[in-house]
């Protein structure tokens, strides 16, 4: 099955941090993106507040929400393509738990995630497919405000015609925020028998399972 019979469209998800100079000084800004290469299109989820696992699954269930549904109505699976570090990685309880409960159960579909070892993230679609493109389209403008940055990033193009969103994510992302052995053993996840550790599906659970995360001291 492949993203073309709109049965199981891929994303290609990366996380980066980047210094923003503002007036002298540097600003974080944290921001997630993410490739569909069969529609030759990026997206990019932008904040200021903490690179958390939830703002990492924030960023693909509102793309799923925005655009991925309507672009693959007939979808029944949605295979992300993952780095194994940072928010988004294979260790952090807190990106599967939130994909069970942001993403998987909100929409009913199957999760397919598959990680890239470590030090082959260059072969991450979104690096060279999108990444590069934005960069090349930013390069020497100052980069001093968050306004400045979208529309760095909505006018990337190129002659094969790739199409770059950018919104801005206003939530307070919570640091600290513990998943318990209890919360691990009920989320509905099969670890593949080849490479169990980058390669996993989710699949809706029901209500009645989902137990709310508690924060630590």
């Amino acid at each position: 099955m492949t993203e073309s019979e709109n049965v199981q469209p891929l994303l290609s998800v990366n996380y980066r941090l980047t210094l923003i100079p503002v007036y002298g000084q540097f600003q974080n800004c944290r921001y997630h993106s993410g490739a569909s290469p069969c529609a030759n299109a990026g997206v990019y989820y932008l904040g200021t507040s903490y690179d958390t696992s939830e703002f990492a699954v924030n960023s693909v269930a509102t793309w799923w929400a925005d655009t991925g549904q309507f672009r693959y109505p007939n979808a029944r699976k949605l295979c992300i393509l993952a780095d194994s570090g940072g928010s988004n990685g294979c260790r952090p309880r807190a990106w599967k738990y939130f994909l069970q409960h942001n993403l998987v159960n909100p929409f009913q579909i199957i999760v397919q995630v598959n990680h890239y070892p470590t030090g082959t993230s260059k072969w991450n679609p979104v690096d060279h497919r999108v990444h590069s493109e934005v960069s090349k389209n930013w390069a020497g403008v100052p980069l001093v405000d968050m306004e400045t940055i979208l529309n760095c990033i909505r006018s990337t193009t190129t002659a094969s015609g790739l199409t770059v969103t950018a919104q801005l994510d206003e939530k307070v992302y919570q640091k600290g925020i513990r998943i318990t052995d209890e919360q691990m053993a009920q989320l509905n996840i099969e670890h593949n028998k080849k490479y169990p550790k980058w390669n996993y599906t989710i699949k809706p659970q029901t209500k009645s399972r989902i137990i709310v995360p508690q924060m630590t001291n």
